[in-house]
Order: structure tokens, then sequence, then C-alpha cells
């Protein structure tokens, strides 16, 4: 431990080397900016899939904010874990669960909260249209990873030539087919086991992907979502007993879509944006938080946590 110090640096870690880097730089930034500067604190901008020799598992507290494969697959939490690190947000397993959309959908499932149908598939050995129109008992389709985050790679389709045009377009690996549902997409943050606001969004075009989470402009938000109370209420439920399935702690975010009558889980994002149009701040705000007592509370939970401070 550095001497003279009682209390832990803060390190956040954005960057990485997945897909979202650009988006984890932004959100870490953002992060850093609004730690209290009553905490010693540091920005890391991680090129390489590995915790930083320099830190300290003495008298650091590591605040992850990279958005997909190694920030969420489980990988740096686990090698946080073996180094005997305190750190904000899920843990290890919890992590692997969530970036398997198939997985985090299955223990979600048992506590009767309601999914979509889907269709697991490798890259290598893809499904005849025959074979999904079968076995999802329609032709309204959407396409994504098994295990990407921020809508990377999503794609909707509704007939055989459209489905045969964009397999020579898709990554190795495995991808997930799921019945397209009808409505607008919500999500609920979660915040050291409380349910937060209900956020409607309502991207140009029907389907909230990637650019249309991070390019200004191109989606409406409901803040909070109009939704009759009782379905808002039945949401926030099912996302913290989601939440609580897959074992997460801290902080999270739930995506469920809803026609507003009913609703269906569709993932849970372990590490959520935290950019000018993030969801995590738009559903902390409608119970009172602005981004810096957000992020303040982010960090409660592992200060609590922590035997060395």
């Amino acid at each position: 431990m550095r001497e003279n110090e009682a209390k832990p640096r803060i390190v956040v870690l954005g960057g990485g080397t997945s897909g979202e880097r650009d988006v984890s730089l932004a959100s870490s930034k953002a992060v850093y900016d609004v730690v209290s500067e009553e905490w010693d604190k540091i920005w890391i901008d991680l090129k390489d899939d590995r915790v930083p020799d320099s830190l300290d598992p003495e008298s650091d507290l590591v605040f992850p904010v990279l958005h997909g494969g190694y920030g969420e697959d489980g990988r740096l939490q686990g090698d946080l874990e073996a180094g005997n690190f305190n750190y904000v947000g899920c843990d290890s397993k919890t992590s692997r669960f969530c970036i398997q959309k198939s997985i985090a959908k299955k223990l979600v499932s048992k506590k009767a909260v309601p999914v979509a149908r889907e269709l697991l598939f490798l890259h290598s050995s893809p499904p005849s249209w025959e074979t999904l129109v079968s076995g999802l008992e329609t032709t309204s389709l959407v396409l994504k990873p098994a295990a990407e985050g921020s809508s990377v790679g999503l794609y909707s389709f509704d007939s055989k030539a459209s489905w045969e045009a964009l397999l020579p377009e898709l990554s190795g690996g495995e991808w997930l087919v799921e019945e397209r549902l009808s409505g607008f997409d919500v999500t609920v943050g979660i915040l050291d086991d409380k349910a937060l606001g209900v956020i409607g969004s309502h991207p140009e075009g029907g389907i909230y992907d990637y650019a249309h989470k991070y390019t200004p402009g191109t989606t409406r938000y409901s803040v909070p979502a109009e939704l009759p109370e009782e379905l808002t209420n039945d949401i926030r439920s099912a996302a913290l007993t989601a939440f609580e399935a897959v074992g997460g702690r801290d902080f999270g975010r739930v995506d469920f879509m809803t026609d507003g009558e009913r609703f269906t889980f569709l993932e849970i994002n372990t590490i959520p944006g935290m950019t000018e149009t993030s969801l995590l701040p738009k559903s902390a705000s409608v119970f009172g938080y602005n981004f810096a007592s957000l992020v303040s509370s982010m960090l409660t939970p592992a200060l609590k946590r922590s035997k060395n401070f």
C-alpha cells in the first residue's frame, strides 16, 4: 500500500480490444471525470487483454468500463479475482453468463420471466430457412451474435432470400436467431439491489442497433417509458428477478421488448454504456440521480466489500 494513504485509488479501466473500444473510451472517460476529487484516481486505456502490472491489490479499487470482449465475458473479472483485487460490478461467473445471451435467457426463464424463442447455431453450420421458420414459428426474425453487446451485428430479416444474403456477412463463432417481437425496446437500470426507471427506446427505422444506440438524434427516448403504471411495475420487478437469477451484483442494465401490454426479456448488460446517449444514466435519472451521483453509487457496494480500506 502506498504510504500515508488510507483510501483506495480508484482505477478506471477503459478502451480495451473489442469492437466496442471507441464507446468504452468515451464511457470510461465520462466516469473518470466525475469520480469525486476526494479520491486518488487514475484512468487507464487498456490496450491488451490483461490487468496492468502497475496495479496494486492492496491499494487499488478497479472500476472496469470495458464493453464487450475481455471486459464483459468474465476474463477481466477472473483475472482481478485471481490477483485478489477489489473491483466494481458483476463477478466473473455472472459476466460469463450474461455475455452468452442464450445462457442468460435460460437462467432467467427458470424464474418465470418470459423470454424470446431462439435458435443457436455455429457460423460453420447455419440452419436452413425452413428450419428457422419451423422452429421459431414465424418468418419475422432477428439475428445477433451469441456473445456481443451494444447490439453489435444485429440484423432483421423476413424471407429466405434475405436470410441467405446475410450468411456470407457473418464472422465466425456462435449466432442467435430469435423471433422478432412487436413493440419497442425498454430497459431498466439496476443499482445496488434496486430497480430504477423504465426507459423506452424508439429508433428511426424500428430496430435498435449499434448505430442507433450511439448516434445522437437517431433514437427518441421516453424517460420514463410511456407505459401503464402496472406494466411499468411488472417490468421493474422482472428486471430485478432477472438480475438476481444470473447472480448479478452492484449494477447492470436489463433489456426487454414490450408491446404496451406484455413484455419479453432480451438480455442483461453487466457493464452498461456510460455516454451521453446511454441508458443506465437515463434510467437512474428517473429516480433523481445525476451522472456524478450515479457513478458514486456504483462505487459504494465495492467500497463496502473491501477488506483493505
